[in-house]
Order: C-alpha cells, then sequence, then structure tokens
C-alpha cells in the first residue's frame, strides 16, 4: 500500500525540482516497431522499458546490433563524461544554477552504481533513496546532453540548406 505522507514529500521534492505532478502519473506509451526507424535515438528509463522495446525487433542479429545502438538507457550516459568534464564545461556550466549546485553535490554518489528504477516513483522510499534516485537521474541526463553535443555535426545548419 502507499504510505500517502511519503508520496506527498515526494511530490513536494519532484515540484522542487520544477516537475509538475501530472509528469509523476502520467502512463507510458507503447513505441511502434515502425517508430524505431524513425528516431536516430531512443532513451528508456529503466530496463523494463530498454526489454520491452529490443523485444519489439524480431530480426536478424544484424538488425538487432543496429537496434542496440539506437536504443539507450538513460543511466548508459552516466559515464560518459569525465566529473572535471561534466562540472567544467559541460552539464554543470549549462544548468541553472540551483541544477547545476545538486549536480556537484551529488556526482560522486551517483557514479556509484546503476541507479535506481529512475521511471517509476519509489512507494516505500526514503528521501535519500529518493535524492539518489534524483541524482543519477542529473548526471546521467548531463551526460546524455554532452553527447548530444559531441555527436551534433558542426555543419547541420548547412546540411539542411542543401
Amino acid at each position: 500500500s502507499l504510505d500517502m505522507q511519503l508520496v506527498s514529500g515526494l511530490l513536494g521534492e519532484a515540484r522542487r525540482l520544477g516537475i509538475d505532478s501530472h509528469v509523476m502519473r502520467q502512463q507510458t506509451s507503447q513505441l511502434a516497431r515502425e517508430e524505431l526507424d524513425i528516431y536516430d535515438l531512443i532513451i528508456t528509463m529503466d530496463d523494463r522499458v530498454y526489454r520491452s522495446v529490443m523485444s519489439a525487433i524480431d530480426g536478424e542479429e544484424e538488425d538487432m546490433v543496429y537496434y542496440r545502438r539506437k536504443v539507450r538507457l538513460l543511466t548508459d550516459f552516466k559515464d560518459y563524461c569525465s566529473d572535471d568534464t561534466l562540472l567544467e564545461q559541460g552539464g554543470a556550466a549549462l544548468l541553472a544554477e540551483d541544477l547545476g549546485l545538486m549536480l556537484r553535490a551529488g556526482l560522486k554518489e551517483a557514479r556509484v552504481d546503476e541507479g535506481p528504477d529512475i521511471r517509476q516513483v519509489p512507494t516505500s522510499a526514503s528521501m535519500d533513496e529518493w535524492q539518489h534516485m534524483v541524482n543519477v537521474t542529473l548526471v546521467s541526463s548531463t551526460g546524455l546532453v554532452a553527447y548530444l553535443m559531441d555527436a551534433y555535426p558542426t555543419n547541420l545548419e548547412q546540411q539542411w540548406l542543401e
């Protein structure tokens, strides 16, 4: 059963981070097989979703290798950058000040393990577990942004015009 005081506290923490409560209650959507070819990169929030997306692929091993490169867990990007790069050139430099401070404070702890299921609000989590989930999500998201910036072709605008 849900501990309503805990849920209320977690929703309050989410609001403090600027996350509207409807995001926490939003139903997940199913990715159609055809959509896998539309997107260059598909980010999944946890292992369960990753396995679900990958199970929709019923092809040869060559297809599986191709789609494994496209379908990634958010936490795959947790270690994309070194701490120095993340803090000095990357994420913290681009984040709002309060999130940059959170990134600095939680970076070491977030690097320790694969992290929790970051898509689900824990029903029996302590505030420490919530903060760990926030830290892992923030570090992973910041690594993803750095990855996307690195992957961005320098002449993309020119390519679009051609």
